[in-house]
Parts: C-alpha cells; structure tokens; sequence
C-alpha cells in the first residue's frame, strides 16, 4: 500500500462512519406511519363528527390530538377499488381495479413499495381484499376474502393459520406484536386493516346488547319516495325495509333452512358460545314472529336491528383504536408517529331508506379522515379542503420526504391543513359496478364546496345536480332547472377537464352494442399457444367467424363457442387486409371466477407494419356486460388508425394460478375468449 493510500483510508472510512450516522439520524428524525382503516364506517358513526348515535371517545383523541377533515371523498364507493386507489394514488380506470370483482396487480407500484424502498419496515394486518398476494411489505397477514368476524381465518406472509377470538382484537393484536419486534432503527408503516363494521354485522359478545336500550334516531328521509330523482335512485337494491336479508343481516333463526347464511356465520363459534348467542338474538327477533310487523313499521324494526348491530361492532373498533394510542403514548413514540384514522368509503345508515354505500351521495361519498402527528400538526384542527382517497400516498410520501412518484394522481395536503388557499375546487368520482350486486347504475361526477353533478349511463343516460348548500340531504334534483343553468354549464364544463386531467374515458364508450358488424369474419389468425383440448372450440375461425355468443340469451354452448387456455397466455397475430378498413378491434373474455376463468391479468394491442415493426402499443378500453348463464364477458378495445398496419398482435396474459383465497388456490386458472371484433 503507497502513503497516499494509508493516508486516504482513514479519512474514507471517516466518511462512511459519517454516512451511517446521517443515515440513522434521517431515519430517526422520518415519521412512523400507522394506517387504520375500517370498512363501511359512516362518519355519522364517530362522535367528533356528529355525536348523534354514538360515542367513539378512542377514534375522537385523534381528532382532539390532531385534525379532522370535514370533506374527505372517496373515487369509487366500494372496498377493492378504494383500498387500490389508497395503495397506488390512481384510480380506478388506471390501476385497474374498476370494481370488487377484478384482481389487483401486484406488481404495481404502490405506497408501500415506495416506503420500503426509502428505507421503512412495512406491514399490514387485517382485511386486503384485492384477490392478488400484498406485495410491497416485510410482513403480511391478511384474511381470505372478506374474512370472519369470529375465530377468523388469515394467510400470515403466504401461509393459511386460524386464530381463535374476535376478529378486530385479533388484527389490533398482530399489528401491535409486529410493532414490539420491529427494527427500532428505522421508521416503520403499518396498515391496520378492520373487518368491522361490513355487514353481516356481528358484535363481540361483550358489546352484543350495547345499544339495545339506546334511542338511534330514524334519519329524516328515511322514507324518501324519490321523487324527481333518477332512476337509479329508485331502483337500487339497498332499502332497509325491502332488501335486508332475514338470515345474513337480522339474524332470523329459521328452523326451516338448517344452513341458512345465519347458521354459517354462527357455526364458526364455540358450541358454549353459540348457545348463549342463539338465545340473545331469538329473544331480540321474537317480535319478528309474534307482532307480525308490516309496512313502516316493520322498516322501522329491521332499521333498529341492523343500526344496533352495525354500532355494537363499531364499539370494538373504537376500544382497540384506543389500545393502538395508548401503546405509542407509553412507549414514548406519540410524538413522531403519524395516526390516521378513515374508513374505505362512507356509508347509508337509513338516509333515503338506504343501506350499504356505491352512490355518490355524501353519506356514501364522504370518508372519515382524522389525522395526529404531534410533531407537526397543531392540537383541535378542522379542515374543510377538499381532499380525496386518491391523495392519501402523495401526502404520507411527502410527511416521510419521499417524493411522490410521477405515476400517482393524487396531491399532498400536508401543507394545506393549516393554510387558507385551496388545494382544489371539486373531487371527481366514477362508479363501475353495474350490472352487480345491490344493482346501483353506473355513474360519474363531480363535486364542489356547493354543488354536486352526477352523470348515471351505461343502459340509461340521466343527470342529478344538487345544491348542497340549501339541499344538504340531497332531496331535490335541480338540473335543467331555468335558476341552475349556468351552474350546471359551468359544473359540466368541469367536470368534462376533470375527466380529460385524469384521463378517464371509460364513459364515452356505448356498452349497450345491440347490433355487432365484425368485419373479420373468416380471417385466418395464427396462435403462439394452443387452447386446452378440452375446450378448443369448433372451426379454425373460430375467433373471426362472427358467431358472437349473445350476453342476453340463455344459450350456453359452452365448450363450442369459446376457446380455453389452461395456465396459458393468449398471443393472437391477425393480419389487417387491405380490403378491409377498420377503426376499431376488440377481443372479448369470459370471466367466471368459480369455475377458475378469470380476465386476463394484462392485455395489450400491438399494431405493425409491414417490417414486421412494432408501430405503437396500445392499452385498451374495458368494458364488462352480466351475462345471463352467469359470470361476465370482458371486451377489451382500441381505436386505431389502419395506415401502416399490417397486423394486430394481441397479448393476454393468464393469471397461471388461482389467487390466494380462491378455493382452486394454487391450481391452474384459465382464460376464456371467443371472438376478434374488427369495426
């Protein structure tokens, strides 16, 4: 070794001496981050917010510690689509989960890759509800599917354990051991993802008869006739009084019907237990059988079941949030820990006779979101921005100093808590899942500090504008109203930058094709892969001889109307004839996840030209159509411009595997398609 060598050495390890102490010092100064969130909790349902049906004296210390957020909206008003766009700042359209039934690709960059990534021990415990493995934290422990609130189910990193007791307990526990074992040098986040309060509702026994004696008052509009509403208003499938399930949600002992939804959900208690449970709820469900309630008054009973219930649960959630807070205040890690609290929408608890959540109504629309960091966030702050789910990721980025990645639409309102100017004037929101469960029509909209528009499409095409600040129940449609017409040009001005900003296009596509024209009838087409042998079709035009299965008939034609690929990716190579001139081509799927068909996990359009050169790569539009035999078909499309083109490849990659939680688990998935559409 020369002098100048032994000279350097020291002042080199100097440096990454230096290095590592900045390194931990950075680490040490970086906030934890710890995320609750509930599922289906109506801000109504926390006190600090209004005080009227219950107290949360746990879920308030946050807000009391920190600020609470007066107009917090969610995207899209169901579970998976929520939770992904929290996860990725995008929405729906972009990181494709449209609705509950799609599976979340996880291998989308997301919060907590990004966090890990910058040096954070990330977690989660608790409901995931995507379909796909969580991806991006050391340690995950999630339940299948939506999970049991009693003795539940979980895949702890990959591996399926049960844990005896009561479901919020049980998350709050994990997430509190992981805590305790955590690397103390370095700053950690951790999702803590309650069960409770979704439906079927089923309380601790400590809590069960909690608000039996309590006087819930009936929402005004309880018994909203709907009128000079839309359509979809009225013809939803979520009334209290028509559409609660006797078994599912009000407990009913049907002594006819051994394995009723009831009897499920109870099997998975002790037999002690389910004795004691069984007589709670034939003594609260008596009055069912013996006074034979009907009309209002029957609504009224099934309203005060179901609210009883739905707060019992929220109890617990309330006594564990108090046991996260009391954990970091102990432990001396009150300080540089950021605590939010919300919930994965809103929720109906009987406004406009309403249960469950999907509309863009407020009660649906509108998100709790408390937030506590002592050391940046003043003591008792009500914020009124308006801020949505989709920002959630860009604001703890930018609490952590971790710039937000170019991908995520979201906006950070970490320095718009304390400050007058606005972080924006309206929030947007598009609804999917249509034709679907409690059948809640397709819509888009946008909202203001005053105002509201709501577009329902797809099979019908009707508008809702309300004036929030003289309708705050949202009981009168004034659009096309002569005093409202420059409001509703301006809003629908907005509302179609908002949809060009965000790139959503999704609505301007007609669903409702009743006439197909596909011009590549007979085409030949070349496979990289063949189908399964067992489902290979008949024809070798098969997917070109514009035999297009119907999506009303109730013709099956299973196995000679589609092709099947076990495991398999679809790569189909069709040539473009000159002859033909063609703007548009589609691919349609079938997706039926309990027999293992599922959409593909990506589909891409690749045009090329005569050199055999890649001219672009398209991604395409989706669109999804109930199909009466049951299950879905999935049209994938592109527009495009022929000049050049001399042929389409298109690349659907399979699943491979069923997804965690699925009964098949680990068993080959499929995909199915049975037509190339070119228009």
């Amino acid at each position: 070794m020369n002098k100048k060598s032994k000279i350097l050495l020291p002042v080199t390890t100097g440096f990454v001496l230096q290095s590592i102490c900045a390194l931990a010092q950075q680490n040490m100064q970086r906030p934890n981050i710890i995320y609750i969130m509930s599922d289906d909790h109506a801000s109504k349902a926390i006190s600090c917010y209004d005080g009227s049906i219950n107290k949360t004296p746990q879920i308030d210390r946050i807000a009391k510690n920190g600020v609470k957020f007066t107009n917090c909206f969610c995207t899209n008003a169901v579970s998976g689509p929520s939770r992904a766009t929290i996860l990725t700042g995008q929405l729906s359209h972009i990181n494709g989960m449209v609705n509950n039934e799609v599976v979340f690709d996880s291998a989308r960059l997301t919060l907590p890759k990004v966090l890990r990534a910058n040096g954070y021990q990330t977690a989660i415990v608790g409901k995931w509800h995507l379909k796909s493995t969580p991806a991006g934290f050391d340690f995950w422990k999630v339940m299948p599917g939506q999970g049991e609130y009693f003795n539940p189910d979980f895949i702890e990193n990959g591996k399926k354990v049960r844990e005896e007791g009561y479901i919020t307990d049980i998350i709050t526990d994990n997430a509190l051991q992981w805590i305790r074992k955590r690397d103390t040098a370095r700053p950690f986040f951790i999702m803590i993802h309650n069960k409770a309060p979704h439906r079927p509702w089923l309380p601790k026994f400590e809590n069960i008869c909690s608000y039996d004696t309590a006087h819930i008052p009936l929402p005004d509009n309880f018994f909203d006739d709907f009128n000079n509403r839309s359509a979809a208003a009225k013809n939803q499938k979520m009334m209290v009084a028509r559409d609660l399930d006797i078994n599912i949600d009000l407990k009913i002992i049907d002594t006819l019907s051994i394995e009723n939804t009831y009897q499920i959900n109870a099997a998975r208690l002790k037999p002690e237990d389910r004795r004691v449970w069984d007589s709670i709820y034939y003594l609260r469900n008596k009055p069912y059988f013996e006074q034979k309630l009907q009309g209002k008054e029957l609504a009224v009973w099934k309203f005060r079941r179901y609210i009883n219930d739905y707060l019992a649960c929220i109890k617990t959630v309330d006594d564990n949030v108090g046991i996260v807070l009391d954990y970091l205040k102990n432990n001396g890690l009150e300080e540089n820990t950021i605590v939010v609290y919300t919930s994965d929408q809103g929720f109906f608890l009987g406004e406009h006779g309403f249960f469950d959540k999907r509309f863009m109504y407020d009660e649906s629309y509108s998100m709790p979101l408390l937030i506590q960091y002592p050391k940046k966030l003043k003591a008792g702050i009500v914020n009124d921005q308006l801020v949505m789910n989709l920002d959630f990721a860009a604001t703890l980025l930018d609490w952590a100093g971790i710039k937000k990645p170019a991908q995520m639409q979201g906006l950070s309102f970490a320095n718009y808590i304390e400050n007058s100017k606005r972080l924006r004037n309206a929030t947007y929101y598009h609804y999917y899942e249509y034709p679907g469960e409690h059948a809640v029509k397709r819509h888009y909209g946008i909202r203001t500090e005053k105002y509201k528009l709501i577009h329902y499409y797809y099979d019908i095409d009707q508008w809702e504008l309300f004036d929030l600040e003289k309708d705050p129940h949202e009981m009168m449609n004034v659009y096309n109203k002569p005093a409202y017409q420059e409001i509703q040009k301006q809003l629908d001005s907005a509302l179609n930058k908002m949809r060009l900003e965000y790139k959503d296009t999704l609505i301007s596509i007609p669903v409702n094709v009743k006439k197909i024209s596909n011009k590549a009838l007979n085409f030949s087409y070349e496979l990289k892969y063949p189908p399964s042998a067992k489902y290979a079709g008949k024809g070798k035009f098969l997917l070109t001889d514009g035999k297009i299965e119907n999506q009303a008939s109730t013709t099956t034609g299973f196995s000679e109307n589609w092709l099947g690929f076990q495991k398999d990716n679809l790569e189909l190579t069709l040539p473009i004839h000159n002859k033909i001139h063609a703007k548009e081509i589609e691919i349609r799927f079938l997706e039926l996840p309990d027999s293992w068909i599922f959409q593909p996990e990506s589909l891409d359009f690749y045009l090329i030209n005569e050199k055999n050169e890649i001219i672009s790569t398209n991604k395409p539009i989706v669109v999804r159509q109930k199909r009466a035999t049951g299950g879905e078909i999935i049209s994938y499309k592109i527009a495009f411009n022929q000049k050049g083109v001399k042929k389409i490849m298109i690349k659907a990659v399979n699943h491979g595997v069923c997804p965690v939680g699925h009964p098949g688990e680990g068993k080959p998935a499929w995909i199915f398609t049975d037509e190339v559409i070119l228009r």
